[in-house]
């Protein structure tokens, strides 16, 4: 027994089969309702057609006395008045009389009982009529005192008696099996409306159950779509806080790229001021003696607080949260620009070398986003070269054809910019390879690095329209190759300070 509140609460599988099984329960019933109809109206048919023989065979017994009746009757009229015209209704009843037993021998042929009786009324029909023949030939031939006088005997009658009681009985048979099957008509009657009441309450039967799982089902549905609305809530949730750290790390991830830039361009930024502060110093000093000289040393120190303003920009972009504004750009320019960037971020220990290919397109894409995604695969080729080795910035045009776009299926056929950063590193085996794109996915120590550097990369390069692949092999090292959509036309540019002409 099932407590309230302490029964298995029923699930959808459970209302399904209740369902389905109510369902073939009435497919079932329907059948059987059908197939009882079919089976009721075809013996009530049978009933009818029974019941219409019997009435059938009455009619022609009445017929058949009828006709016999006729006959004596014109004969005696005959023998009063002596009329021929009186024999015309004779001879018509006696074509009848044998016609009409032919029929009601056929109407009772599937009655044993009924045929003896039948060869009974054939005897006796011949009989009456033979003698009715023999009075009206002994009236013709001249002999009416012995026509009249065998027409007055007993035997006439007697023939008619036996007629008329061998009539009544068959007419009492035909009333019993009348009345029997009545009463089959009546009994399938009552079983006809049986069945329709039983089938009737059987109906409603599954109304109800299907009423009642309609209820549960839509009960069901409802604490579904509540469940549904609190988890999608609680993803809403998820996605925001998920959405909310993700800047924040990418916002970290960039800090951290200016941290490794910090080490080595400090020196070069304090070489800068030093150049500037001295050139100016000199100047100043030689400005009265040596004129030319001071002005040697002032463009020196112009020259110096231009590159420092240079740098200070480039610092200034990477650590802005911009949305991208692509242009079109010459991509040999800004990898060029960003060479000695690159070889302080890396350290001397590394040998660092750009490949720039002749005649290359331009590329339409973010040159500041370029940069960070650029210096972000520099800093993973650096992680993976720890006891030196060599790191190749390569750029070149790009076609990608239909059968690559089939096997890579981010990739959409066309001509690209392509840009490959190289390092002769430890390498990734498949199953990281696998998974070096996805967010918060890192291979090193705890502290050394967030997991969202190729991350940004990639979601950079697909927000540009292009696509990134990866090449690896333990031991062997690792090429990204990066695929940045040519520039065709002038649509409405955004313009950039990097974008150069």
């Amino acid at each position: 027994m099932l407590i309230d509140g302490c029964g298995p609460k029923p699930t959808a599988m459970t209302i399904a089969n209740r369902s389905q099984l109510t369902l073939m329960l009435g497919l079932v019933l329907l059948v059987v309702m059908i197939l009882g109809s079919f089976w009721i109206d075809n013996q009530q048919k049978q009933s009818f057609a029974l019941v219409r023989h019997t009435l059938d065979v009455e009619g022609q017994l009445s017929t058949v006395t009828s006709d016999l009746q006729d006959a004596e009757d014109s004969q005696r009229g005959y023998l009063l008045t002596g009329q021929p015209d009186y024999l015309a209704p004779y001879e018509s009843a006696i074509r009848r009389v044998d016609r009409d037993v032919k029929t009601l021998g056929a109407l009772t042929a599937d009655n044993p009982r009924q045929q003896v009786s039948m060869k009974r009324l054939r005897d006796l029909s011949a009989a009456r009529l033979a003698r009715l023949n023999q009075v009206i030939a002994l009236y013709r031939s001249g002999d009416h005192a012995e026509a009249t006088a065998r027409q007055q005997l007993g035997p006439g009658k007697a023939l008619m008696d036996q007629i008329h009681g061998v009539v009544a009985a068959m007419e009492a048979e035909e009333r019993e099996i009348l009345q029997s099957r009545e009463r089959a008509v009546i009994r399938q009657n009552d079983l006809s409306k049986a069945g329709l009441i039983l089938s009737a309450i059987m109906v409603i039967s599954l109304i109800f159950v299907t009423f009642r799982q309609g209820r549960a089902q839509l009960s069901l549905a409802n604490s579904s779509a509540a469940s549904l609305r609190a988890a999608n809530a609680d993803l809403k949730w998820q996605l925001e806080t998920r959405e909310a750290a993700e800047a924040q790390v990418r916002q970290m991830q960039k800090m951290e790229s200016i941290g490794h830039l910090t080490g080595g361009i400090a020196h070069d930024f304090n070489n800068m001021l030093a150049i500037v502060i001295g050139s100016l110093d000199i100047a100043k000093r030689r400005l009265d003696s040596d004129r030319a000289r001071a002005l040697v040393c002032i463009d020196n120190a112009l020259d110096g607080a231009r590159r420092a303003a240079l740098l200070t920009a480039r610092l200034l972009a990477f650590s802005r949260q911009l949305p991208l504004a692509p242009c079109a750009l010459d991509v040999n320019k800004l990898v060029g620009g960003m060479s000695e960037m690159l070889r302080h971020t890396i350290g001397e220990h590394l040998r660092v070398e750009t490949v720039m290919a002749g005649g290359l397109w331009r590329a339409f894409v973010d040159p500041g986003q370029l940069e960070n995604a650029i210096l972000n695969l520099v800093i993973n080729a650096r992680d993976a070269m720890p006891d030196g080795g060599r790191l190749t910035v390569e750029t070149s045009n790009a076609h990608l054809d239909d059968a690559y776009a089939v096997a890579n299926v981010e990739a959409v056929a066309g001509q690209y910019v392509l840009i490959s950063v190289t390092d002769s590193g430890t390498g990734m085996p498949a199953d990281v390879i696998a998974r070096v794109f996805d967010p918060f996915f890192t291979t090193k120590g705890v502290g050394k690095g967030t997991g969202l550097g190729l991350s940004q990369v990639h979601g950079f390069v697909k927000q540009s329209g292009g696509h990134v692949k990866v090449y690896s092999e333990p031991g062997l090292g690792t090429t990204v190759k990066v695929y940045l959509p040519r520039y065709w036309s002038a649509p409405l540019e955004v313009i950039h300070p990097q974008c150069w002409s």
